[in-house]
């Protein structure tokens, strides 16, 4: 007799507890709206970056001659040399990657090595005598 007085109190709990949950969510007017699928794009793709960059080959490359080559002035090194911090301009390495603003930019295309040549005197080599020495 006790399990069925229990049985018909837990009964009577679980259907007064229905009962308010229907009646809080008619009374509130509160419904569960369903959530908007939110459809996740692509990240956009990174930003170009605004310099080109040169690689030191040629012994003798200078920031003025670089300058020139890809800027058409010498006097742009100067720029250059401030796009360029951690570069020390009188200590050139080959090897060395060196960063050209794209606004400054008249060619993209590397710079030749008979380029370097033309700014430096070429040491004349003693003339090979032909015939008897004296």
């Amino acid at each position: 007799m006790r399990k069925v007085r229990w049985l018909g109190v837990a009964l009577c709990v679980t259907v007064i507890m229905l009962a308010l949950s229907v009646i809080g969510c008619v009374t509130t007017g509160k419904q569960q709206e369903p959530q908007p699928v939110v459809q996740q794009q692509p990240p956009p793709p990174p930003p170009e970056p605004a310099y080109i960059e040169h690689v030191v080959r040629w012994q003798g490359e200078t920031l003025s001659l670089i300058s020139k080559w890809y800027t058409g002035k010498f006097s742009n090194w100067k720029i250059i040399a401030e796009a360029n911090p951690d570069l020390n301009p009188k200590r050139m390495r080959k090897g060395n990657i060196i960063k050209i603003p794209k606004e400054l930019l008249r060619t993209q295309k590397p710079m030749p090595k008979s380029f370097v040549d033309k700014f430096y005197k070429k040491k004349e080599e003693e003339p090979v005598l032909f015939g008897p020495k004296k």
